[in-house]
């Protein structure tokens, strides 16, 4: 089997199981609404990055990013159970801001639209 393809599986495999563990085994009252978007797995599958998205305000994001990193070593070990592999990467979590960016430009398109259709068409006043 290829690297890549095993890496793009692991990986994979990692993001279900970390949504799981936050979702149901987490209850933590720091964490907010959390999203597992992606895992970057190294090449050497030593090291694999959560990318999560909190939805919120940056305070709320950065306790519910807090609260992940304080639950780092539960989460690794529930993950590592569930894949029974005998050494599971070192997990980090990192924030993925691309919903939040999204949602702005969406935002900022629409207000546009608005501003767009209120105005006169040339010739007409």
């Amino acid at each position: 089997m290829s690297t890549n393809r095993r890496q793009d599986r692991l990986a994979e495999r990692i993001k279900e199981e970390a949504s799981q563990v936050i979702l149901y085994e987490l209850h933590d009252p720091r964490m907010g609404f959390v999203t597992v978007i992606k895992v970057k797995l190294s090449s050497d599958l030593v090291m694999a990055r959560v990318f999560v998205s909190i939805m919120g305000t940056d305070a709320d994001r950065n306790r519910t990013l807090e609260a992940l990193r304080h639950a780092v070593g539960y989460i690794q070990t529930q993950i590592s159970k569930r894949l029974g592999v005998r050494r599971c990467p070192t997990i980090s979590f990192a924030l993925d801001d691309t919903v939040q960016r999204g949602i702005r430009i969406s935002g900022l398109i629409e207000q546009v639209k608005r501003e767009r259709e209120g105005e006169p068409k040339a010739g007409e006043e």
